[in-house]
């Protein structure tokens, strides 16, 4: 957000935001909206609210595991899939959580705990 909209990287917002975006590396990975997540027929409205809430519980968790050894979560991407038992069908996240897909400051220091380091020459 804070190369996107000039918002002040480490401002705490007053809730979580969850993006969307189409995994295509030959276009970037662009970000999209819902309309287009629907339009497109790539997840059902309910799909849509089944991963948004799947995308809070995540936020949640890790929260609150990484503040309990202080550190702060300060954003991760999550890849989430179609995962069918029988005739049932629900939306699981798909791919591995790890310090490559987090932003992760030492609350104490606020120093950047993951690969921001490398990127920006921090260490």
């Amino acid at each position: 957000l804070s190369k996107r909209l000039g918002i002040e990287e480490g401002t705490v917002l007053p809730r979580s935001i969850i993006e969307f975006y189409y995994k295509a590396d030959a276009l970037d990975d662009p970000m999209v909206s819902e309309e287009h997540i629907t339009a497109f027929g790539w997840a059902s409205p309910q799909e849509i609210d089944d991963i948004m809430a799947l995308a809070i519980r995540v936020n949640d968790f890790l929260s609150g595991l990484f503040l309990g050894v202080g550190i702060q979560l300060v954003d991760f991407k999550i890849e989430c899939g179609r995962l069918f038992e029988g005739d049932m069908m629900r939306i699981v996240v798909a791919d591995e959580i790890s310090p490559d897909s987090c932003r992760l400051w030492d609350v104490a220091t606020q120093d950047k705990l993951d690969k921001d380091r490398f990127r920006r020459d921090m260490g």
